[in-house]
């Protein structure tokens, strides 16, 4: 399901349509018309991007290209420009390898996506921001067992160069995976995850 909330008015969500695939463990990019859902895990890797606008109720979502670069499948970071989506890291094939893949798909037409870089680390569980001119990925398993990472890397949306180390995330805090990812227009924040089965509420 694909499920739509006002940012005005305390309420529930509404259903707004569906998504080709049943899927968990996907990644998201937004264009300023359309919602993208990447990659995720439907009992077999799924790598293909679903679209659906936002306009309308009751849409159905149609198929927009697959991840071709990644191997992987599940839980990497999404990055959005107003002309393109990015995906970062990731896991796959499940459990044992950690992608460092960043990749880069256009939302004006359907297609597979292209080689956008590497990040320092491969890893998935991780959170995706967005500048106007960079994206970032945070936190994340960086191996079997689930330990995990504080890395903060940072790339250019506007050459494929690959990623360097923007920061840490707090040292007074535990790494983190599975968290989520929230931008503003100056700063990115990490929400939730866990380690090692260990959950938190903490807000980074």
């Amino acid at each position: 399901t694909i499920q739509k909330y006002s940012f005005v008015t305390d309420e529930n969500a509404t259903d707004h349509g569906d998504l080709t695939v049943t899927r968990n463990w996907t990644t998201q990019a937004c264009s300023p018309t359309d919602g993208y859902v990447c990659g995720g895990y439907g009992g077999a890797p799924i790598l293909s991007h679903d679209k659906f606008s936002f306009a309308g109720t009751g849409v159905t979502a149609t198929d927009h290209g697959d991840l071709s670069v990644h191997t992987g499948h599940a839980s990497g970071g999404g990055h959005s420009t107003k002309t393109h989506g990015y995906y970062s890291a990731g896991s796959g094939p499940w459990p044992d390898t950690y992608q460092t893949a960043i990749t880069k798909f256009s939302f004006a037409t359907a297609g597979n996506d292209t080689d956008h870089g590497d990040l320092q680390l491969g890893r998935w569980g991780t959170s995706g921001h967005s500048s106007e001119t960079d994206g970032y990925t945070s936190a994340g398993y960086q191996s079997t067992g689930n330990a995990a990472t504080r890395y903060l890397d940072k790339f250019s949306f506007s050459n494929s160069n690959g990623s360097t180390l923007h920061g840490e995330l707090n040292q007074s805090l535990p790494e983190t995976g599975g968290c989520a990812g929230i931008s503003s227009s100056t700063d990115g924040f990490v929400c939730g995850g866990a380690k090692l089965g260990v959950k938190t509420n903490d807000i980074q």
